[in-house]
């Protein structure tokens, strides 16, 4: 999934929005849970979770957000769209334990789930 992410930011198709350079984190993961494929090193600038909140106003409805997972052989442990209700933040994804589509407070499912950070795009 960095690799998407990577490939359409070079490709101009999306951009990541703005997070502070002193409050991303760089994390190295060695790719190799597929069988079929070669593994693959790489690595992904993200924002902390605890830092979500200095790039919450600059959200929009559409902008897609991934999650860095916390597994070191694994880059993106899932994603969603942001949502935005006015002040309020949500975001439409599928729900495995659920099996649909589902959308809820953002702020819900950064408190449910671990991870080692956040990335967020925007469609050009």
């Amino acid at each position: 999934m960095s690799g998407w992410i990577r490939n359409n930011t070079k490709a101009g198709v999306v951009r990541l929005v703005s997070m502070p350079s002193e409050a991303t984190v760089v994390r190295s993961r060695l790719l190799n849970l597929l069988p079929g494929l070669r593994p693959k090193r790489v690595r992904i600038k993200c924002l902390p979770k605890s830092d979500i909140r200095r790039i919450e106003r600059s959200l929009e409805t559409g902008d897609l957000v991934f999650f860095a997972s916390t597994r070191k052989n694994l880059d993106i442990f899932h994603c969603g769209i942001i949502v935005r209700d006015g002040q309020t933040l949500l975001m439409r994804h599928a729900s495995r334990s659920r099996g649909l589509f589902v959308e809820q407070y953002l702020d819900e499912f950064l408190k449910a789930n671990r991870m080692a950070g956040v990335i967020v795009v925007r469609p050009v």
